[in-house]
């Protein structure tokens, strides 16, 4: 399709304005590839001067060699804009840089590029600062440090000019020279200037910070390290340009032995290298992943796999590939340069041993390695007191009453002294050992359950105990109705539980109606579930065991709340607690506790609900009491205690991660980002939602995974990281699109628009919003907020000058505003809203007729709400209209007018309404 000149022109516009990446690039190859065609010289110097900025910095400086070359001709044929010239002689310093980073290059070449530099700066009067700064970059480049140390003194000497790097990236490449030399002290001294400065730089301060995790390490400043790697990694982690700095963060990962997170490093970035932006880029990123995955192997992990595009790969075969494709661009290197000082590099980078033994990355890390080292409190039953036993038939009492009290391990280790003390028990015996087999295999494998039960049951039978014979037939059945054979498994513990009753084996009839009652419940069979948890109830009391009473009691209260009884429920988990107080050895008291509190948080009685949580996480199960804590940080939460709910989220995920949990550490850790967003911990709820991200889309848990996506878009956004803050926003919005949440979709394409808004993308903005309206039309009951939406839509369109898209979209929010009902405040401002923005339109388009009539129609709208800042403004764009309008003593009265109601403290707006009046008066 053929362009005019001018449309070209506003392309160019909104293209300077696109972030860099593939559309930015597409873009301007657009604009190229029209100015070509049509030979418009100012547009094809200005597409290649564009499109140079976005090679550069969409991890593509290779094709920049060519536009700049063609822009370098056109300004020596004198055919160069000079809006421009400043750009041309900035580039110059890219295009230096990148040329060390191509062994392909000839270094002469090198040379030549850097002494025209050199050159055109003296002639065009610039400084010679930057040209001693890339000189001294390409003397380290090929070891020649004699040289590097000379052109570092004249960088230091040279006056910084216009030229010169910004004030945080300056300091970036010096921290480079240093660290090349071991001057770490003086490294980091120098960075301090840029650390603390709040210039805006697109590349700072993750290049200075990345610079510095080496220098950080080497001299001991390990929080800093860390803080530098997170910051730095977390604005470097989507720019594909970045591959050598996430090279060197793989590398931080390996020196400070944190071996998982440099594994997820590289699994989230390997894919860039099918297209590397330099080979110097691929060389590094590939010999810091050799390093940290040669630790592996040395460290026995050689067949740990790594998922790549093409599949999984074991660390050993990985190793050797990306070692040896280091090697290689090394070698050319080398060759070009005539020095070995890349290989040197390479193998140094390949062979470095850790510097840190281990260094927590994050709060949560430090937490739970303090927590590992704390000494949990004694088990039920010590390693001392069981293995004392010599009795095969005492050790299986124990066995069994710790698995029914949930001490797991210690009844798995009274078991393994069974079986060291009897490896061939009595038929008896042995099937009191192939019970225990499948109770402790019910839980994770039912199936397995089964088969030990049923041939517990011919053991016990043939040994002639038909009470125990009849409490695992019990078992099967209760696990028969688990595994959906309902059918099988009811009758079988009804009628287990009837014979044991005929017997009067009380205790062994009241674990068997507990059972039962479970069928009954997965069933749905409420009421018979309820009568056999009675019966039970009463026949542990009649035992005189407050143990055995409270175990029926605490297993009533999930039925209390299946059937809605909250109230009983609570009194029921209380009554456990009070009789689970009285017994030693169980960690059902904590169970109680939990329950309870849960239910006191659920009726919204935090306070109770969090001193029951404080005893409850005094469990000795490590999961009991991470759950626990997650609760306790929710109920903070809900309190909007943010400093609590953050201490207490911190330590669940600790200790989940301690137990081996990752899926719940990661469920943990969302919850953790939000409390840490409500308290403005901006950095942590970052790492929180990041660290959680990967788990959670492994584990497919769609709805956290999202949640997480939307609570690290708010915490990019404060972190100044708007973008990533978009590109997150709209990741979520298109999840909620196809699960049909049509409501939550608007509203993150509008928190998205207004991001856009804020950067000055404005058809980015536009369609944002569009498509939030749209969203809002699709959900229903949204026709405030879809006008809303077409408003702000209609004001980007505007200023991205789509006077096309705008109009549709001011139209659109007009036809919606004139059927919304009168008499409603909220549609009244609506309305009034869509006048006055449509008016600034018109206005600016010259319609000031239209615009002059929306405007009057505002000011009413405004004056019948109150809202009388906002009227006074529109009298102001009043008067600039009737001013357009050559309607002067009108303006004048209006301005005149809307200045006295201007307070004094709005000393801008005062003053830009008195210029206007002496301009019309003069």
């Amino acid at each position: 399709m053929s362009m005019t000149h001018q449309q070209l022109d506003e392309m160019m516009v909104a293209a300077w304005r696109l972030p860099f990446g593939p559309s930015a690039t597409a873009a301007a190859e657009e604009i190229i590839r029209h100015a070509d065609a049509n030979m418009w010289k100012d547009l094809q110097y200005a597409g290649r001067i564009l499109a140079t900025r976005c090679y550069q910095y969409g991890a593509e400086p290779g094709k920049a060699f060519v536009t700049f070359s063609w822009c370098l001709n056109a300004y020596d044929r004198g055919e160069a804009d000079p809006r421009f010239d400043h750009q041309l002689f900035w580039y110059f310093k890219w295009i230096v840089g990148s040329l060390t980073t191509f062994p392909e290059v000839p270094l002469e070449r090198a040379h030549a590029v850097l002494d025209d530099m050199e050159r055109r700066y003296r002639m065009a009067g610039h400084g010679m600062n930057p040209v001693h700064q890339r000189r001294e970059m390409l003397a380290r480049h090929v070891g020649d440090l004699e040289t590097a140390r000379e052109q570092y003194r004249l960088w230091n000497a040279s006056p910084r000019d216009e030229m010169s790097d910004c004030e945080r990236c300056e300091p970036s490449s010096k921290v480079n020279h240093l660290v090349r030399l071991g001057k770490d002290e003086e490294a980091i001294a120098v960075a301090q200037s840029a650390l603390v400065s709040d210039g805006d730089c697109t590349e700072q301060p993750q290049g200075i910070l990345t610079n510095l995790l080496l220098p950080y390490l080497r001299t001991g400043r390990l929080e800093e390290a860390v803080d530098a790697h997170r910051r730095a990694y977390r604005a470097l982690q989507h720019d594909r340009g970045e591959l050598h700095a996430i090279g060197t963060h793989i590398r931080f990962c390996a020196l400070t032995g944190n071996h998982s997170r440099g594994l997820e490093l590289l699994e989230r970035h390997i894919g860039w290298l099918e297209e590397p932006p330099t080979p110097m880029a691929e060389m590094w990123f590939c010999g810091s992943a050799a390093n940290l995955l040669g630790q592996l192997v040395e460290a026995g992990y050689e067949d740990v796999t790594v998922q790549r595009q093409e599949g999984e790969i074991e660390v050993r075969d990985l190793l050797p590939e990306l070692a040896d494709r280091a090697r290689a661009i090394a070698e050319r290197f080398d060759a070009r340069n005539g020095t070995s000082e890349q290989g040197e590099r390479l193998r140094l980078l390949i062979e470095g041993e850790p510097i840190v033994e281990y260094l927590p990355l994050s709060g949560v890390a430090r937490r739970a390695e303090l927590l590992e080292e704390t000494e949990p409190e004694p088990l039920p039953t010590s390693l001392e007191a069981v293995a004392s036993i010599v009795d095969p038939t005492e050790l299986a009492d124990l066995a069994e009453l710790e698995f029914l009290r949930d001490n797991d391990d210690a009844s798995l280790r009274a078991w393994e002294r069974f079986d060291e003390l009897c490896p061939e028990p009595s038929t008896l015996l042995l099937a009191r050992r192939v019970t225990g087999l499948g109770a402790h295999a019910a839980r994770e494998e039912p199936e397995e359950a089964e088969r030990h039960w049923l041939r517990a049951l011919e053991l016990f039978t043939e040994a002639g105990d038909e009470a125990l014979a009849l409490s695992v037939r019990s078992r099967i059945g209760m696990i028969r109705c688990l595994l959906g054979r309902g059918e099988e498994g009811l009758p079988m513990a009804a009628d287990a539980a009837d014979r044991l009753a005929d017997r009067g084996e009380t205790e062994q009839l009241v674990r068997a109606l507990s059972r039962l009652a479970t069928c009954h419940q997965l069933h749905n069979e409420f009421d018979e579930a309820w009568e056999s948890l009675a019966r039970a109830e009463k026949l542990a009391e009649s035992t005189g065991s407050p143990e055995l009473t409270a175990d029926i009691v605490l297993g009533k209260v999930p039925l209390l709340v299946q059937r809605g009884e909250m109230p009983d429920a609570i009194a029921t988990a209380e009554r456990a607690i009070s009789l689970y107080s009285g017994v030693s050895g169980t960690d059902r008291l904590r169970q109680a506790q939990f329950m309870a509190a849960n239910l006191r948080a659920g009726a919204g009685e935090f306070d109770t609900a969090d001193a029951l949580l404080a005893e409850a996480a005094h469990s000795t199960s490590p999961l009991l009491r991470a759950a626990v804590l997650h609760t306790r940080g929710r109920v903070a939460l809900d309190q909007e205690r943010f400093g609590s709910a953050v201490e207490h989220l911190t330590d669940a995920v600790a200790v989940f991660s301690n137990a081996g949990e990752p899926v719940h550490a990661a469920a943990v850790r969302v919850d953790l980002a939000a409390a840490a967003l409500n308290n403005e911990q901006f950095s942590d709820a970052a790492d929180a939602a990041e660290e959680a991200l990967p788990v959670l889309e492994r584990a497919g848990d769609m709805e956290e995974n999202f949640r997480a996506r939307f609570l690290l878009a708010k915490a990019y956004e404060m972190l100044g990281q708007p973008g990533q803050a978009v590109d997150l926003l709209d990741q979520v919005a298109a999840h909620l699109v196809s699960t049909g949440n049509m409501q939550g979709a608007a509203q993150m394409f509008t928190n998205g628009g207004v991001i856009l808004d804020r950067l000055d993308r404005d058809g980015e903005a536009g369609a944002h919003y569009a498509a939030a309206a749209d969203a809002c039309n699709a959900a229903g009951d949204m026709q405030l907020e879809e006008i809303a939406n077409r408003r702000e839509s209609a004001l980007s369109w505007h200023w991205a000058q789509n006077m096309e898209r705008s109009m549709t979209e001011l139209s659109t929010a007009d036809s919606l505003a004139s059927t919304l009902p009168e008499g409603d405040p909220h549609a009244l401002w609506q309305r009034t809203l869509v006048n006055y923005d449509g008016a600034r339109i018109f206005a600016n388009v010259g319609e000031f007729g239209v615009a002059l009539n929306r405007t009057l129609v505002a000011i009413k709208g405004f004056r019948e709400l109150g809202a009388n800042v906002e009227a006074t403004i529109a009298e102001v764009l009043r008067g600039r209209l009737l001013a357009n309008l050559d309607r002067r003593e009108e303006a004048i009265t209006v301005l005149t007018a809307a200045l006295a109601e201007v307070p004094e403290e709005a000393a801008g707006q005062r003053e830009q309404i008195e210029s206007l009046l002496s301009e019309l008066r003069g």
